[in-house]
């Protein structure tokens, strides 16, 4: 697996840049949103806690601008407005981070009974609903919308630094978007869902890059506290909101990187996708992975000829 370091040097590519920002009031959000400021971005994010917001923009201190506009990402409307804030104030968008979630409260598969399965499934106290919504589909209706944003900005004319940069869009999985994570299931799958939208989205060269950052346990308010505790209790180490800041920013940064999933995980982070794809041929059997392969890169040259 191949580690990834941040260096804050490989961001000086973003300067001047503008990046939309779902859930970025607080917890991994708010601390990537305070990377980019320092590094001269423009930020324009959304959030459904205004107070945080506020907050966090009273506290920016670097040389870039940061914009809050009140968003549900369940609302395809409220998620438009947010794009259409950030091309009216600053007339283009270069990157965009989806990095609004929640989990299931109580976990959907816990306590089966004939009574709670005959339930409403849709009620506030367990549904899922607001769970895929939120996770998942919120997701996809964001990276519609930003490769349309991204597509429309005009060439860039701010400052030029040696390190190349090409567009992006990142999504926050989750380590549980990789692994079986026990008492999570329908939030599991919404982030493994997430691995495979970053697989899936059409291959426009040079139009934007694909990538998900895989957290595993991380200091943050969607982490519950007797989750924390047990956590650290087991002898884990509990890691920053800033460690997995640190790999969005080098996703958003780094324009070699492409389709790839970054685990951050005690602090560290690493890349997995690549040496997936080297033992495809280990997990599918030689001849069978050849014959994926050939057909993949089928469908992407149809696709891209479309």
């Amino acid at each position: 697996m191949a580690p990834i370091t941040y260096s804050p040097s490989l961001g000086q590519n973003l300067k001047g840049r503008v990046v939309v920002i779902t859930g970025g009031a607080q917890g991994i959000g708010a601390a990537t949103i305070r990377q980019l400021h320092s590094l001269g971005a423009h930020v324009v994010f959304g959030d459904l806690a205004d107070a945080p917001a506020a907050d966090l923009i009273s506290s920016l201190q670097g040389t870039g601008t940061a914009n809050f506009v009140h968003t549900d990402v369940t609302s395809y409307p409220d998620q438009l407005a947010l794009f259409e804030d950030a091309l009216a104030r600053h007339g283009r968008v270069d990157a965009a981070v989806s990095c609004a979630g929640v989990l299931e409260n109580p976990a959907w598969f816990a306590g089966l009974t004939l009574e709670a399965v005959r339930a409403d499934a849709s009620g506030a106290d367990g549904g899922i609903d607001r769970v895929i919504n939120t996770n998942l589909i919120a997701a996809i209706q964001f990276a519609r919308l930003a490769l349309a944003f991204i597509a429309a900005s005009p060439p860039f004319a701010g400052p030029q630094p040696e390190d190349k940069f090409v567009p992006s869009v990142t999504f926050t999985s989750s380590l549980a978007g990789l692994t079986p994570t026990p008492g999570m299931t329908v939030y599991s799958t919404t982030k493994h869902g997430l691995v495979g939208l970053t697989r899936s989205l059409p291959h426009v060269k040079g139009l934007a890059r694909f990538n998900a950052v895989c957290p595993s346990a991380t200091d943050t308010g969607l982490l519950p506290d007797f989750v924390k505790g047990a956590w650290k209790g087991a002898g884990f180490r509990l890691q920053r909101a800033e460690a997995v800041a640190d790999a969005v920013v080098h996703l958003i940064s780094e324009a070699s990187l492409d389709r790839r999933a970054v685990v951050v995980a005690g602090g560290k982070a690493w890349e997995s996708e690549e040496e997936l794809e080297k033992l495809r041929g280990a997990w599918l059997g030689e001849e069978n992975g050849k014959e994926v392969d050939d057909s993949q890169a089928f469908y992407f040259a149809a696709a891209s000829a479309s």
